[in-house]
């Protein structure tokens, strides 16, 4: 047919892509393909830090959850919202039930 003769013909061509596009992309892969070492290397220091002035591993282990666990009530309390509807009955437009929270 002719999709497979064009096929066949089309697998020595090369396309490049160019412009601001591409380049945004590729920058965004390589940043969320670093992001678990840098998140990695940044708590190893923040604890090495707090460790160290209160000379105490418990009290950088206590404010990583005490972060951790403000930083998870509020993007749950946030899903709730706008995806449960928790305040639908309130009639507020802003926390009207719209299916996204991201």
């Amino acid at each position: 047919s002719a999709i497979d003769e064009f096929a066949d013909s089309a697998k020595f061509v090369e396309a490049k892509l160019a412009g601001a596009g591409p380049v945004y992309a590729d920058s965004v892969d390589v940043v969320y393909g670093l992001l678990p070492t840098v998140l990695g290397v940044t708590l190893i220091v923040v604890l090495s830090i707090v460790g160290l002035l209160y000379r105490s591993a418990g009290i950088g282990i206590r404010a990583l959850l005490t972060i951790a666990f403000t930083i998870a009530f509020s993007f749950g309390f946030g899903m709730g919202i706008y995806q449960y509807g928790w305040l639908d009955g309130l009639g507020v437009d802003r926390f009207e039930k719209d299916g996204a929270f991201a």
